[in-house]
């Protein structure tokens, strides 16, 4: 059975703007998960604040997850021009993926700085990616990313960087993920 936070105006409320509070694994009364301005507007199930991980939630009281993997891309959300950011990308498998491979996409108004723990960068594709290798159901890992942004990021404009992670195996049983684009550049 999984935590069960459901039937309550508000379910998880962080007030810490450090800390982040593991909320992961629960159900929240509804298959959509927790409300969340930003990260699940969709979400039909009691809300959740800031800096409170609930990917991935439970869609049933049993606990099977609504996803098997979770990228989050963490850091401000508002800049100033000429500014250097460090952003922490944090990533979980719940599945066995074999030659892994962590991948996030910079917007437009971001220049990539490198030094970004082995990082490698495909400018064509504005996207930084590390080659994990194999990775077992169960992994998590965070790594480092630096990022100027010349223009700065306005509050309120919606200029987020996107996380994926990818594997060899993952997909249906007809296709999967071409991963040729990473394991061939270098």
């Amino acid at each position: 059975t999984a935590n069960q936070v459901r039937g309550n105006g508000f379910g998880v409320r962080n007030n810490s703007t450090t800390n982040w509070v593991d909320a992961r694994f629960t159900w929240w009364g509804d298959a959509s998960g927790p409300y969340h301005a930003t990260l699940n507007p969709g979400g039909k199930g009691n809300a959740v604040s800031d800096k409170v991980q609930f990917e991935p939630w439970a869609v049933d009281e049993e606990g099977t997850l609504s996803s098997a993997y979770v990228v989050q891309v963490r850091g401000p959300n508002r800049v100033t021009p000429g500014a250097t950011v460090d952003y922490s990308v944090y990533y979980a498998t719940y599945v066995d993926l074999d030659d892994a491979v962590l991948a996030v996409t910079l917007p437009f108004t971001a220049d990539y700085l490198p030094r970004s723990a082995d990082g490698i960068y495909q400018p064509g594709l504005r996207q930084v990616f590390w080659r994990l290798g194999n990775v077992a159901a169960g992994t998590e890992g965070e790594l480092p990313l630096k990022v100027r942004y010349g223009w700065g990021i306005r509050d309120g404009l919606e200029d987020e960087l996107e996380g994926y992670l990818l594997g060899a195996n993952q997909g249906n049983a007809d296709e999967s993920v071409d991963l040729t684009p990473y394991t061939g550049f270098t």
